[in-house]
């Protein structure tokens, strides 16, 4: 998955919980932080000596690093976990059980979705769907329908 998919997905998720202010900020640097380990992603520009020795999909895509970066910040946790189950859908998996070398994926649906293909956008596309259904149905802090339109609009650019 896309940087965009993963912070989407970090987003929607705090709204559906009823995270406040930081705790979003938390969660969505979580949803983008196991991607550290590739020097393509936003992290991992930034942080170069990282992204260039850790192999991706590995250590940060585990449950040790999950429950690591839990005991700091459930928050961040949360956005982790979000970006670890949306890793699940690629075709070569994660480093779950890290340092064990097995790669877990969900079987099947996995072979049909390419990071940054139709099937990513799809998923994006439902992700969205869930966060204005939040927003309509919880009157969570995004004000509003006409705010979420703005806000998912700024995706498409």
């Amino acid at each position: 998955m896309t940087g965009k998919t993963h912070l989407t997905a970090g987003i929607v998720t705090s709204l559906l919980i009823g995270a406040n202010a930081p705790q979003i900020a938390l969660i969505a640097i979580g949803s983008m932080l196991p991607d550290i380990d590739h020097s393509g992603s936003t992290f991992g520009r930034k942080i170069k000596p990282i992204s260039k020795r850790i192999e991706h999909r590995g250590v940060t895509h585990s449950l040790l690093f999950l429950l690591a970066m839990t005991v700091i910040s459930p928050y961040i946790g949360i956005g982790i976990l979000t970006h670890i189950i949306l890793d699940l859908f690629n075709p070569n998996g994660v480093k779950l059980l890290y340092p064990l070398k097995i790669k877990v994926k969900v079987p099947i649906i996995s072979h049909f979705i390419k990071t940054g293909g139709v099937m990513e956008h799809i998923i994006l596309f439902l992700i969205i769907s869930v966060g204005i259904l939040s927003v309509i149905f919880y009157d969570n802090i995004w004000g509003g329908f006409d705010n979420i339109l703005k806000f998912t609009t700024l995706w498409f650019k």
